[in-house]
């Protein structure tokens, strides 16, 4: 059975001359059990070492597997923090709560840099908004084409990802930094719809498309059918549901003379 799987991918001007690199490591519980399904990013240093909010954009997202295990892809050349879980209050590598006390760590032109491993603060663990009540998790995916960061903050404002659903017209929204989706299990036979936006997004920035296959989901309907009967209802495998959004920055082109 096949995972689903969210993909958003935003393109910006390559650097031809820079190879991109990677980060791997392993993240454990304050138990020392391994940390699955966990939020890291490769984020890249805000002016200010006190303030998190003045921080624009990441490099790289990831979520760590059922041995707490991640590999953050091509990352571009330079100095970044390696965080964990919430974005509003991670856990820095080597395993601080402030960015004062976590560690910058240098990915050089085409270099794996391996064994950034550190322990999940338990203040750090996300909560879900559907905690209790059945849901499907949707993984997802948010790249940035040629190697680009990912913008999250735009004078206090976060982008996000917006589902609504057909039927109630209640929204569902996550931010750019997050690894899953959680949707109500239908309660209908037919299923449940959603359409799917981009709301709050940086400045220079349009949306190109939202797609899963051949379909445009910026014209039909995101469709999360109801469970078979006997399955799991927060089961991550079998909804027929995969977008691709790229959203290209607008270029700036010098003034002729």
């Amino acid at each position: 059975m096949n995972r689903l799987l969210l993909l958003l991918v935003l393109a910006q001007i390559p650097n031809p001359q820079a190879q991109n690199g990677a980060v791997t490591g392993v993240l454990r519980t304050s138990a020392g059990k391994p940390a699955s399904g966990v939020r890291i990013t490769a984020m890249v240093p805000p002016e200010s070492s006190t303030n998190f909010a003045n921080a624009t954009a990441m490099a790289g997202v990831t979520e760590t597997d059922a041995d707490g295990r991640y590999r953050l892809e091509n990352i571009p050349p330079g100095r970044y923090y390696i965080t964990a879980g919430r974005l509003d209050f991670p856990t820095y590598y080597p395993g601080a709560t402030d960015l004062a006390g976590g560690k910058l760590i240098l990915v050089a032109s085409g270099e794996i840099v391996a064994a950034v491993n550190f322990a999940l603060k338990d203040e750090s663990a996300r909560t879900s908004a559907y905690s209790g009540n059945a849901t499907y998790s949707i993984p997802v995916s948010i790249q940035v084409d040629e190697g680009g960061k990912i913008p999250i903050f735009q004078q206090g404002t976060y982008p996000v990802l917006r589902f609504i659903q057909v039927r109630s017209n209640k929204a569902i929204e996550i931010g750019f930094a997050e690894t899953r989706v959680l949707v109500p299990v239908p309660i209908s036979a037919d299923g449940d719809e959603y359409r799917v936006t981009v709301a709050n997004l940086r400045d220079g920035y349009t949306v190109k498309s939202i797609a899963y296959g051949a379909a445009d989901i910026q014209k039909e309907t995101l469709k999360v059918p109801r469970p078979s009967p006997g399955t799991m209802p927060n089961s991550i495998v079998g909804l027929p549901v995969g977008l691709l959004a790229a959203i290209p920055p607008r270029r700036i082109h010098p003034p002729r003379h």
